[in-house]
């Protein structure tokens, strides 16, 4: 006795000295990133949603997610999502760079695999605060400060011996100088 199997491991009828026809599925899934999909600025420390549509008609296994600053060598995000997931809230690393794509994989229920990378470069950034102090003392950290968004980050003001605060500006806004501030938290 003769048994054929197709692509799914299911039983083809067959009988010998007949002519039998398999079906082969060899294509790849239907793969779109939705998003990012080019331009966005999203900031490290921050929830993202990774958006796309997948389709195929032998049913979808799985989805992988990776991304890259260079174009070229990815970093996986997540493996073996199910295939029939559409999104994935991505929280962002402290890559840093203007030059970053998305790329979602989509595998297929017979083995085939296909992939489908951001349309144009997005921005993996920090927030930037930047601090000065004037000639009658100093700040720490100073200058331009990366953030991690969510987080907070603390000054420390020290006035040199016989001067004080005499203002503080937070974007422009002065501060409450009671009582005489040696620091300042910016909040989340």
């Amino acid at each position: 006795a003769i048994k054929l199997r197709d692509c799914s491991n299911q039983e083809v009828p067959a009988v010998a000295g007949t002519v039998g026809t398999v079906q082969i599925d060899n294509a790849g899934p239907t793969v779109a990133v939705v998003a990012p999909n080019g331009g966005e600025t999203w900031y490290v420390g921050s929830s993202q949603d990774i958006i796309w549509t997948a389709s195929d008609p032998a049913g979808l296994a799985s989805v992988d997610l990776a991304y890259t600053t260079d174009g070229t060598n990815y970093t996986p995000i997540v493996t073996g999502l199910p295939g029939t997931d559409v999104s994935y809230s991505w929280t962002i690393p402290a890559a840093a760079s203007a030059t970053v794509l998305v790329q979602v994989t989509a595998h297929d229920n017979l083995g085939n695999s296909a992939s489908d990378a951001s349309d144009a470069d997005f921005t993996i950034a920090y927030h930037v605060i930047t601090a000065t102090a004037g000639a009658g003392g100093s700040i720490d950290p100073s200058g331009a400060v990366n953030v991690v968004h969510g987080e907070d980050q603390s000054f420390t003001i020290t006035p040199n011996e016989h001067y004080h605060v005499s203002a503080l500006l937070v974007d422009g806004v002065p501060q409450s100088l009671e009582p005489q501030p040696t620091g300042y938290t910016f909040p989340e």
